[in-house]
């Protein structure tokens, strides 16, 4: 009987396409912005999400997962899932592992090989690091061990606010990331990471990107695309003034119309060659849709995004597709 449920309530939102989108009902675990989705990856076939879980000291710390071919794509692009296809990871030895960094500012971004899980971690301080669990059942148990650590990037010799490495994915054989500021900073990489955290990292100079870049994801071994977001945090231009004030609209012909009080994103192609890392627009994201987007995996003709409208409660998660060429 409660299968029969389900399968009449995917009947019914895909039927009503339109208002899932309009409503955009996720399930209730998911659809909090209190969660501050910072990152997603795909693995084995099921989506996960990773949470912020900035407390240091929570008690609660977890993934969510569901798997993709439970998902449920609207008429405007709003994907929801059945109400009990979401299943939920512990993150086990999380409070451990979170107190020793003695900034520790929460999770950004999470990649899977076997049965791996990475996780990057932000912190108040002059690194960042990679660390890792293994799947044990349904949980992750962290390691109280491995990391490595992720130098920031500067600005002027002076560290960014609230900045840190956003984006993390794997080509199979390596682990690649990107701190989130890389326009006009001290120094810009890519940095290729040994899946055993150990040995001397691998830059990848970067050409500046303007904004700030909030998750990446491999689409081949030499091929990456990213988020490239600017979010004027509902009107506080302050919030993030050291990410906008030094732009040259001129210099991006994406940026031609663009003002400091609007927000704009857009998904970019990444690609590698030799020790040099090139970039270009993929897609524009709407005006009118341009939120925190901090999540991005490749699905089905394009990608799905995942927002973060932390610190504004009235706000909801939203889980969005977006197809390149129009292909649905």
């Amino acid at each position: 009987m409660k299968r029969l449920g389900v399968v009449a309530w995917s009947l019914c939102m895909l039927l009503q396409g339109n208002a899932i989108a309009q409503n955009g009902k996720l399930p209730t675990e998911l659809a909090s912005s209190a969660n501050e989705f910072s990152g997603m990856c795909l693995h084995n076939g099921r989506l996960y999400l990773l949470p912020q879980l900035k407390n240091a000291q929570a008690t609660n710390a977890r993934l969510y997962s569901v798997d993709t071919a439970q998902l449920l794509l609207a008429a405007d692009g709003s994907v929801t899932m059945p109400p009990d296809a979401v299943k939920q990871h512990a993150l086990q030895h999380f409070g451990d592992v979170a107190g020793r960094f003695t900034k520790y500012g929460g999770f950004e971004a999470i990649a899977m090989i076997g049965n791996t899980v990475y996780l990057t971690v932000e912190t108040d301080g002059d690194t960042d690091a990679i660390i890792c669990g293994e799947w044990q059942n349904n949980d992750v148990v962290l390691s109280k061990e491995k990391s490595k650590k992720l130098p920031k990037i500067r600005k002027n010799g002076q560290l960014l606010p609230n900045a840190g490495y956003e984006c993390l994915t794997t080509n199979g054989s390596k682990l690649i990331t990107a701190f989130e500021y890389n326009y006009k900073g001290d120094s810009t990489w890519l940095y290729l990471v040994d899946t055993n955290l150990k040995g001397t990292m691998q830059p990848m100079t970067l050409p500046p990107i303007p904004f700030r870049l909030t998750d990446m994801t491999a689409v081949a071994e030499d091929k990456f695309w990213a988020i490239n977001v600017y979010w004027n945090f509902n009107g506080n231009m302050k919030h993030r003034e050291a990410y906008y004030k030094d732009i040259d609209p001129t210099a991006d012909v994406d940026l031609h119309h663009w003002k400091p009080n609007e927000c704009f994103a857009r998904i970019i192609e990444i690609t590698m060659k030799g020790n040099v890392a090139q970039w270009a627009t993929k897609k524009l994201i709407p005006a009118n849709d341009c939120i925190n987007w901090e999540g991005m995996v490749p699905w089905r003709n394009g990608v799905l995004l995942i927002s973060d409208d932390n610190k504004i409660p009235f706000l909801q998660t939203k889980l969005r597709y977006y197809p390149f060429d129009g292909k649905p």
